[in-house]
């Protein structure tokens, strides 16, 4: 009979897209893992404590937001932030995104700017289990806004990053977004691993 070691066998469950996890030696915290599109996502926002990030839900203490000059150091060592077309692809299986920004590559797979036609999109990926992206509220550090960060800067002061939001009192869509936006922003981080 063929032995395979406890570690091989993680790998191979994480890599088919099955439920794996990673720990992050520096707290020791364990974060669920996905495959999705062929790259090793953290299912999970990561929760290190950069000095400079806050707390989305200012109530719960969790999870934690990072503006882009944090989130460049709060990956663990292995993994990294995504690349634009990782983000895209992670995000694309929900359904539709919406675009607002002038680059001809992005208008050319998005479409005309239609926050409107993404609502779906929201609710599906709000409600994956398996992804855990978590839903807005109105006590949070971004007000109704969630972003994660991708690790790509599209020109100075501005990083490409994917957000959802809910409708309120000032937003008129529930909706989510592939753009560009200020460093000083917060964002959730998903690491992905390196190759």
């Amino acid at each position: 009979m063929k032995k395979f070691s406890v570690a091989a066998v993680i790998l191979t469950l994480a890599c088919a897209g099955k439920p794996g996890g990673f720990k992050d030696n520096r707290d020791q915290r364990s974060y669920k893992t996905a495959t999705v599109a062929g790259t090793l996502w953290m299912a999970e926002n990561l929760e290190w404590p950069v000095p400079g990030s806050e707390f989305y839900n200012r109530k719960s203490g969790s999870p934690r937001v990072y503006r882009f000059t944090e989130a460049q150091k709060a990956c663990p060592q292995g993994w990294r932030l995504p690349k634009v077309s990782e983000l895209i692809a992670l995000f694309s299986r929900y359904g539709k995104i919406s675009y607002s920004g002038d680059k001809k590559e992005f208008t050319d797979r998005f479409g005309e700017y239609a926050p409107q036609q993404t609502a779906l999109t929201y609710y599906k990926l709000t409600g994956d289990s398996e992804m855990n992206f978590p839903a807005i509220g109105p006590d949070t550090a971004q007000g109704h806004r969630s972003m994660v960060w991708s690790g790509e800067v599209a020109e100075p002061g501005r990083v490409y990053a994917i957000y959802w939001r809910g409708v309120d009192a000032y937003i008129e869509h529930t909706s989510v977004h592939f753009s560009s936006y200020p460093v000083e922003y917060f964002g959730f981080i998903r690491c992905v691993k390196e190759s």
